[in-house]
């Protein structure tokens, strides 16, 4: 993993949070990307890292964040992107740094292949354990990986560190899942 954040023609983007959902990579990439569900190895996926821009009430001020580990989570691979694009995602990534993941730690869902030697994934800067889940950021989360369908879904809840006091089902997405 290396540290970048200059825009590279090809640049990758993994979004593991609120970027699984089509309409927050819509408003950030406008329309010409590609997305791809897939698996990253050697990342945990956390509540603690304090927003910047998001809405916050009391201590709900938590997005989520990845660190380096021996775990892995589910993302988004967004590829395709412009100059323009990458910077969109630079400004709205503010309080994150970016790092680059090897090909070889992402693996699609499907039987297809990624097609890309690397990707950036963005790591918190502001982590705080002494805050809480957004709930509206939760659901966009949530609603984001649903539209991935079931098993990724399924993949993000288990995948996902939680706070240990977090209400997780009291969201419909995770109904059954639980």
């Amino acid at each position: 993993m290396t540290e970048t954040s200059t825009y590279v023609d090809g640049d990758v983007v993994l979004g593991y949070g609120s970027l699984l959902n089509p309409s927050e990579i819509d408003r950030t990439a406008g329309m010409g990307y590609e997305a791809t569900p897939v698996k990253v190895e050697g990342w945990t996926r956390t509540f603690d890292q304090e927003t910047v821009w998001r809405p916050t009430e009391g201590s709900e001020r938590a997005v989520l964040t990845v660190e380096p580990s021996d775990d892995w989570i589910n993302a988004v691979l967004i590829t395709d992107l412009s100059e323009g694009d990458f910077e969109n995602f630079e400004t709205r990534e503010a309080g994150y740094r970016s790092e680059t993941v090897p090909r070889d730690s992402i693996e699609p869902y499907d039987d297809g292949s990624v097609d890309v030697d690397e990707a950036l994934i963005s790591v918190g800067t502001r982590r705080r354990d002494d805050i809480d889940p957004i709930p509206s950021y939760v659901e966009l989360c949530l609603e984001g990986a649903a539209e991935w369908g079931d098993e990724f879904l399924r993949d993000f809840v288990e995948t996902t560190r939680w706070p240990e006091d977090f209400e997780l089902q009291s969201f419909e997405q995770v109904d059954g899942l639980l």
